[in-house]
């Protein structure tokens, strides 16, 4: 049977949208309640039976590395101090997936992001993971997209819906409603756009964060142009994908959370928090508070 092994998740970027809190810690890091939101994308890869995580990085975000160790000084620090079973959970992580990192050279865009993991994901498929996104599901919204890919023997990525005002921010999906799939949610991709301007937008759906890929992606990535800021853009590729290979947009049953910008940052953090027993009584009692004022 068909496997996906490996996933890519790029990390490399600045964070700028996020500055001053991401000049010393990596976005990544930045807390969703109690946890890094790069820690719920491996966990969910983790989940859907991925065993090898390739973080596309740079050397200034070496503290992601020290995150997924357990041999810091605060490991020791913590089982001196009798504390050491509050990071179980990202022990247990640690022992089930292989972790390793790869750099960048320079911060040329994602597609040049994926392009430079081609040796370490060598000649297979693979699922891409922007730890931007969170997907809340059950089962993992990676675990539906392999069960997808598996059926469908073509490329997969994941469909969200926005609104017309923020979608031009993403890569938009264009599907032929005629085809059809046996997994609800499965629709066959006729064009991908790269941050269209608002008067070619057809359709609410946008890429959201998750592809799986065959290894001839990094074929066309190779040969695709730098665009504005000389960055090598993955949409580009995908498109050649389409034409040449064919692609299945899927919609999950999933909760979809950018925390790429601000105010979805904000939103991620709320609805994991009340998604907890011991913070939530807590949560909705604050906002009864403020909504008195």
């Amino acid at each position: 049977m068909k496997r996906i092994n490996k996933a890519v998740i790029p990390v490399a970027g600045l964070g700028t949208r996020f500055l001053p809190a991401t000049k010393a810690i990596p976005k990544e890091l930045l807390p969703i309640v109690d946890k890094p939101a790069l820690q719920y994308v491996i966990e969910e890869a983790l989940a859907s039976g991925i065993s090898e995580i390739i973080l596309v990085t740079n050397p200034l975000k070496d503290l992601i590395q020290e995150h997924f160790s357990s041999t810091t000084i605060y490991d020791k620090v913590l089982k001196d101090r009798g504390k050491h079973h509050i990071l179980n959970d990202l022990y247990d992580l640690n022992e089930k997936v292989n972790i390793r990192s790869i750099y960048q050279n320079k911060p040329l865009g994602l597609g040049d992001a994926i392009l430079t993991a081609k040796e370490a994901v060598g000649n297979e498929w693979f699922i891409v993971l922007l730890p931007d996104m969170l997907v809340e599901a059950d089962p993992p919204c990676t675990a539906q997209m392999i069960k997808v890919w598996k059926e469908a023997g073509k490329p997969v990525i994941l469909a969200g819906h926005a609104e017309k005002e923020v979608i031009s921010r993403y890569g938009v999906i264009d599907v032929d409603q005629n085809i059809k799939f046996n997994i609800a949610g499965a629709k066959k991709v006729s064009r991908l756009i790269e941050k269209p301007k608002s008067e070619d937008i057809q359709s609410d759906l946008f890429i959201a964060g998750r592809y799986i890929l065959p290894p001839t992606v990094f074929n066309y990535l190779k040969d695709a142009k730098a665009g504005k800021g000389g960055e090598v853009q993955l949409t580009d590729a995908l498109i050649k994908i389409v034409k040449n290979e064919g692609m299945v947009a899927y919609e999950s049953n999933g909760v979809i959370h950018d925390t790429g910008d601000k105010i979805g940052y904000l939103k991620a953090n709320f609805y994991y928090g009340m998604k907890r027993e011991d913070l939530k009584k807590e949560l909705w009692d604050y906002i009864d508070t403020l909504k008195r004022r």
